[in-house]
């Protein structure tokens, strides 16, 4: 690409990729040089979003993250709060990640923006299901 007019006897360089979309401005400057350069930057976004929600629980690592495609997330491991247990299945769509709730661990390589959302459920709760479910096999 040619220098841009307001580059010229300046003592710099201009190049631009278009692939990537970067423009380079190099070189040293002339000490009698004076002018200015505009050009437009547009930010090139991560094309996946992921975002965490919890409830009762707390995280060790980014519940936000922005993923290019084809790589992976930063794992995220999720502990209940005191008096609570982490759930079977996490809420929503995981789109290429995975929860396991005996490890807390949420890991993998998204294919689409995805919101998940853990609630830990009390265990006074999963106390009176248990009850519920030795009751109800009792035979009368």
């Amino acid at each position: 690409m040619p220098v841009p007019a307001e580059l010229a006897n300046t003592g710099l360089t201009y190049a631009y990729d278009s692939d990537t979309k970067i423009a380079t401005i190099s070189g040293t400057l002339k000490s009698d040089a004076t002018g200015s350069v505009t050009d437009t930057i547009t930010a090139v976004k991560n094309p996946y979003h992921i975002s965490i929600t919890l409830s009762h629980a707390t995280a060790a690592g980014k519940l936000e993250q922005d993923v290019s495609a084809s790589q992976a997330m930063s794992n995220v491991t999720v502990t209940a709060d005191e008096g609570y247990y982490l759930p079977d299945a996490a809420a929503g769509n995981l789109n290429g990640l995975t929860y396991t709730a005996a490890t807390g661990v949420i890991s993998g390589t998204p294919t689409a923006d995805t919101s998940i959302a853990i609630t830990a459920i009390a265990k006074q709760k999963k106390q009176h299901q248990q009850q519920l479910q030795h009751l109800q096999k009792r035979t009368w």
